[in-house]
Protein backbone atom coordinates (compact mmCIF):
# COMPACT_ATOMS: atom_id res chain seq x y z
CA UNK A 1 0.00 0.00 0.00
CA UNK A 2 2.93 2.29 -0.03
CA UNK A 3 2.24 3.05 -3.65
CA UNK A 4 -1.00 4.85 -2.69
CA UNK A 5 0.54 6.98 0.07
CA UNK A 6 -0.89 4.98 2.93
CA UNK A 7 2.29 3.68 4.45
CA UNK A 8 1.50 2.62 7.99
CA UNK A 9 5.11 2.25 8.91
CA UNK A 10 6.02 5.84 8.01
CA UNK A 11 3.36 7.38 10.25
CA UNK A 12 4.66 8.55 13.68
CA UNK A 13 3.18 6.93 16.73
CA UNK A 14 0.73 9.13 18.73
CA UNK A 15 2.01 10.73 21.90
CA UNK A 16 0.95 9.30 25.21
CA UNK A 17 -1.99 11.21 26.76
CA UNK A 18 -1.20 13.19 29.91
CA UNK A 19 -1.91 11.61 33.26
CA UNK A 20 -5.38 12.13 34.70
CA UNK A 21 -5.68 15.47 36.53
CA UNK A 22 -2.67 17.17 34.99
CA UNK A 23 -3.26 19.84 32.36
CA UNK A 24 -1.66 19.26 28.98
CA UNK A 25 1.21 21.51 27.94
CA UNK A 26 1.03 23.19 24.57
CA UNK A 27 4.26 25.07 24.53
CA UNK A 28 5.14 28.56 25.72
CA UNK A 29 2.70 31.43 25.20
CA UNK A 30 3.82 34.28 22.94
CA UNK A 31 5.48 37.22 24.66
CA UNK A 32 3.46 40.43 24.31
CA UNK A 33 5.48 42.53 26.69
CA UNK A 34 6.88 42.38 30.15
CA UNK A 35 4.45 41.65 32.98
CA UNK A 36 3.74 44.45 35.46
CA UNK A 37 5.86 44.70 38.56
CA UNK A 38 4.45 42.92 41.58
CA UNK A 39 2.47 45.22 43.87
CA UNK A 40 1.48 47.67 41.13
CA UNK A 41 -1.86 47.89 39.43
CA UNK A 42 -2.89 49.47 36.18
CA UNK A 43 -6.15 50.77 37.67
CA UNK A 44 -4.80 53.33 40.07
CA UNK A 45 -5.18 53.15 43.82
CA UNK A 46 -8.08 50.68 43.94
CA UNK A 47 -7.05 47.60 45.89
CA UNK A 48 -8.10 44.30 44.31
CA UNK A 49 -10.24 43.49 47.37
CA UNK A 50 -12.24 46.77 47.36
CA UNK A 51 -15.92 46.28 48.13
CA UNK A 52 -18.24 46.74 45.17
CA UNK A 53 -20.46 48.70 45.28
CA UNK A 54 -18.96 51.25 47.68
CA UNK A 55 -20.45 51.51 51.15
CA UNK A 56 -22.25 54.81 50.43
CA UNK A 57 -23.94 53.47 47.28
CA UNK A 58 -26.77 54.45 46.91
CA UNK A 59 -27.09 57.40 49.30
CA UNK A 60 -29.42 56.76 52.19
CA UNK A 61 -31.67 59.78 51.53
CA UNK A 62 -33.23 58.22 48.41
CA UNK A 63 -36.65 56.61 48.80
CA UNK A 64 -37.21 53.00 47.85
CA UNK A 65 -35.72 49.74 48.92
CA UNK A 66 -32.37 49.64 50.64
CA UNK A 67 -29.59 49.51 48.08
CA UNK A 68 -31.78 50.61 45.19
CA UNK A 69 -31.37 53.70 43.06
CA UNK A 70 -34.57 55.38 41.97
CA UNK A 71 -35.02 55.64 38.23
CA UNK A 72 -35.92 59.34 38.40
CA UNK A 73 -35.27 61.85 41.20
CA UNK A 74 -38.93 62.87 41.63
CA UNK A 75 -42.02 60.68 42.03
CA UNK A 76 -44.67 60.91 39.35
CA UNK A 77 -47.97 62.72 39.92
CA UNK A 78 -49.51 61.69 36.61
CA UNK A 79 -52.11 59.40 38.17
CA UNK A 80 -53.16 62.18 40.54
CA UNK A 81 -53.58 64.56 37.60
CA UNK A 82 -55.59 61.94 35.72
CA UNK A 83 -57.91 61.21 38.65
CA UNK A 84 -58.43 64.90 39.38
CA UNK A 85 -59.12 65.48 35.69
CA UNK A 86 -61.79 62.78 35.61
CA UNK A 87 -63.39 64.01 38.83
CA UNK A 88 -63.15 67.65 37.72
CA UNK A 89 -64.71 66.93 34.35
CA UNK A 90 -67.55 64.60 35.34
CA UNK A 91 -68.26 65.02 39.05
CA UNK A 92 -67.06 68.22 40.72
CA UNK A 93 -65.92 71.06 38.47
CA UNK A 94 -63.97 73.05 41.11
CA UNK A 95 -61.35 70.24 41.14
CA UNK A 96 -60.56 70.74 37.43
CA UNK A 97 -58.08 73.66 37.80
CA UNK A 98 -56.00 71.52 40.17
CA UNK A 99 -55.85 68.75 37.57
CA UNK A 100 -54.79 71.31 34.96
CA UNK A 101 -51.95 72.66 37.11
CA UNK A 102 -50.71 69.27 38.34
CA UNK A 103 -50.89 67.80 34.83
CA UNK A 104 -48.98 70.76 33.38
CA UNK A 105 -46.28 70.52 36.04
CA UNK A 106 -45.97 66.77 35.46
CA UNK A 107 -45.61 67.13 31.68
CA UNK A 108 -42.95 69.81 32.19
CA UNK A 109 -41.09 67.60 34.69
CA UNK A 110 -41.17 64.65 32.28
CA UNK A 111 -39.86 66.86 29.47
CA UNK A 112 -37.07 68.08 31.77
CA UNK A 113 -36.10 64.48 32.61
CA UNK A 114 -36.97 64.63 36.30
CA UNK A 115 -39.85 62.12 36.09
CA UNK A 116 -40.66 58.88 34.32
CA UNK A 117 -41.59 59.46 30.64
CA UNK A 118 -43.96 56.48 30.61
CA UNK A 119 -46.41 58.56 32.67
CA UNK A 120 -46.48 61.49 30.26
CA UNK A 121 -49.69 60.32 28.55
CA UNK A 122 -51.62 60.09 31.82
CA UNK A 123 -50.37 63.52 32.87
CA UNK A 124 -51.33 65.01 29.51
CA UNK A 125 -54.80 63.43 29.70
CA UNK A 126 -55.26 64.86 33.20
CA UNK A 127 -54.13 68.26 31.96
CA UNK A 128 -56.54 68.23 29.00
CA UNK A 129 -59.46 67.09 31.17
CA UNK A 130 -58.51 69.79 33.68
CA UNK A 131 -58.61 72.43 30.94
CA UNK A 132 -62.01 71.23 29.72
CA UNK A 133 -63.35 71.04 33.27
CA UNK A 134 -62.03 74.54 34.02
CA UNK A 135 -63.76 75.92 30.91
CA UNK A 136 -66.98 74.22 32.00
CA UNK A 137 -66.51 75.63 35.51
CA UNK A 138 -66.12 79.17 34.18
CA UNK A 139 -69.09 78.79 31.83
CA UNK A 140 -71.19 77.33 34.66
CA UNK A 141 -70.21 80.20 36.95
CA UNK A 142 -71.15 82.72 34.23
CA UNK A 143 -74.51 81.02 33.70
CA UNK A 144 -75.20 81.13 37.43
CA UNK A 145 -74.21 84.82 37.67
CA UNK A 146 -76.40 85.72 34.65
CA UNK A 147 -79.30 83.69 36.09
CA UNK A 148 -79.02 85.49 39.44
CA UNK A 149 -78.92 88.89 37.69
CA UNK A 150 -81.96 87.99 35.58
CA UNK A 151 -83.89 86.66 38.58
CA UNK A 152 -83.04 89.72 40.66
CA UNK A 153 -84.04 92.09 37.84
CA UNK A 154 -87.28 90.19 37.16
CA UNK A 155 -88.06 90.04 40.87
CA UNK A 156 -87.51 93.76 41.39
CA UNK A 157 -89.42 94.76 38.27
CA UNK A 158 -92.50 92.76 39.25
CA UNK A 159 -92.53 94.22 42.75
CA UNK A 160 -92.20 97.78 41.49
CA UNK A 161 -94.91 97.46 38.85
CA UNK A 162 -97.11 95.19 40.89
Amino acid sequence: MSEHGNDEGARPAPADPPAYGTPPTYGTPPAYGSPPDPGTTEFGSVPPTAAYPPQNYPPQNYPGYAGQWPAYPEPSQAVLALILGIVGLFVFWPVAPFAWVIGRNEVRAVDAGRRDPSNRGAALAGQVMGIIGTVLLVLGALVIVVAIIVLVSVGTSTTVNG
